[in-house]
Formats: C-alpha cells, sequence, structure tokens
C-alpha cells in the first residue's frame, strides 16, 4: 500500500479504473483534497465517513475533504475519480460556483445516470492519453453534478445502517487512545460479538483492522511531516509498543517506518 500524503493542497486530478475482477481496497484513504468517485459500471460499497452506501452505475460519492473512506465489491467496476484541492476550485470556477458546488457535499451520493457516467469514463479515459484536456472533463463533470444534486435520492435512503454511524465517529475521535473492543462495548453498551458482527458485515473489515488502519495512516503523516524519532511516533499513534507498531506498520504498509521516512514527502495513494 502506498502512503497517503495528508496535505494536497494545490490539486486537480482525474484518472479511470476499469477492474475487469472485484477489488477490496482493505484501508481507509484520507486527504485534504475533495473526492468525487463515478462509477460507470458494476457496484462498490462505499463506507464513507461513518456511514456505508450502495454506490451503482450512474452514481457519484461524494467525499469531503479530511474524511476517511474506503470502498469493495463483489463484483467488476468501472470508475471515474475526481481529486480536487478547494484552492484550485476557486481559481478555475470563481467563488460563488465554488461555494455552490462545495455545498453537493452536503449529499454522500448524487445521481448522474448511466449514460452521463459512460460518457465521463470515456472522456476521463481520453484525457489520461492525451486527446482531450482534463480540466474540460472535470468541468463537465462538477456541472452535472450541479445540475442533478436537487434531484439526487438522499443519502440516507443509501446507506446500509446507521447504527455504525456513532461507532464510526467514536472510533475517529479514539483511534490515537487506548482503544478496544470492550471501551467500544461499554460506550455503546453492545455485546463483542454484536459489535464485531455489524462491523466487518458494513466494511469488510474487522474493528481492529480499521483501528490500525487510522493508526498507520497517521503515523505515515507524522514520518512524513514531522523530523519525530520513530521511537516516539508510535507512542503518538496509540500503539502499545514499538515491537506492535513495527508489526502492524510491515503488514499493512509492506515497508518499515524507516522506509516510509526515507521516500520523502509528496506520496499519495492512487485510489
Amino acid at each position: 500500500m502506498q502512503v497517503i500524503e495528508s496535505a494536497l493542497t494545490d490539486i486537480m486530478y482525474i484518472s479511470t479504473e476499469d477492474r475487469r475482477e472485484a477489488k477490496v481496497y482493505p484501508a481507509f484513504s484520507i486527504h485534504e483534497a475533495y473526492e468525487i468517485y463515478i462509477v460507470a459500471s458494476g457496484e462498490r460499497q462505499m463506507y464513507i465517513g461513518g456511514s456505508l452506501y450502495t454506490v451503482s452505475a450512474g452514481d457519484a460519492a461524494m467525499i469531503p475533504s479530511n474524511v476517511p473512506h474506503r470502498s469493495y465489491g463483489s463484483v467488476a467496476y468501472r470508475g471515474i475519480c475526481v481529486q480536487f484541492s478547494r484552492q484550485r476550485l476557486r481559481e478555475i470556477f470563481g467563488g460563488e460556483k465554488e461555494q455552490k458546488f462545495i455545498g453537493c457535499f452536503g449529499d454522500a451520493v448524487v445521481t448522474v445516470g448511466e449514460d452521463a457516467a459512460t460518457e465521463f469514463f470515456e472522456q476521463a479515459e481520453a484525457a489520461e492519453a492525451g486527446r482531450v484536456e482534463r480540466w474540460r472533463v472535470i468541468e463537465a463533470v462538477f456541472d452535472r453534478i450541479l445540475l442533478c444534486v436537487t434531484e439526487s435520492v438522499s443519502a440516507d435512503k443509501r446507506s446500509l445502517g446507521s447504527d455504525l454511524s456513532p461507532i464510526g465517529e467514536y472510533i475517529q475521535k479514539n483511534y490515537l487512545g487506548k482503544i478496544d473492543l470492550e471501551d467500544i462495548c461499554r460506550h455503546f453498551n453492545i455485546s463483542k460479538s454484536y459489535l464485531c458482527r455489524l462491523f466487518k458485515k458494513q466494511t469488510g473489515i474487522t474493528v481492529v483492522e480499521y483501528i490500525n488502519d487510522l493508526r498507520v495512516q497517521y503515523a505515515c503523516i507524522l514520518l512524513h511531516e514531522t523530523d519525530l524519532p520513530v521511537s516516539e511516533v508510535w507512542k503518538k499513534c496509540g500503539f502499545g509498543s514499538s515491537q506492535h507498531f513495527n508489526r502492524v506498520f510491515k503488514r499493512i504498509t509492506d515497508d518499515t517506518p524507516l522506509e516510509v521516512r526515507k521516500r520523502g514527502k509528496g506520496l499519495r495513494e492512487l485510489w
């Protein structure tokens, strides 16, 4: 797994995915850029913040800045990913349109239509090949979302269940501390078996895997953006020992903390 750069402050980016087999992204991504993921064919389960949504062909997942997200599914799919900073959005479209468009992220999922999604996919492929200017494709995506957002199905109706939302938010607020399954179960007055079954069903990973993913991603940020020694990094990320930290870090990233630090700043995951 490549490391997410936490401060994408000046980007406007578009790419395509064409997966002939199902794909699961086990780790959560988090970055400062806003992200739109349009499913052109197939279907994805997308975990955005504390809720899980079904994103079908013709749907656009709207992922705000600094919100943890990941996706998984059991079928082949094609998709378009657009990432952009608010700074670049303002530079290209001006303040009024920028404010209006950012408001679209109040909906987790917006329906743009299967025909439009297919057309965007073809245009994005052409942009990747250098036959079309990328910003023109991105502008077309933005205009379509602005047109459709008032007609989109409420994200609440797409959610696979709201029970997990407060649990996800609780973990995100406390993962740097000494949080474990028992703490979560006591806080919500639920059994460990219920928590594990619900979380695995809705996210595709276990509670422990999720907590470790968040901790390792934060560790990567500290390794990139600070000069803290590794011996201090693990303590700030909620791990109980350096041995546990190194073992989990290696399993998730395929690298050691020192190898990630040597790679320097500017790395990000191609999601």
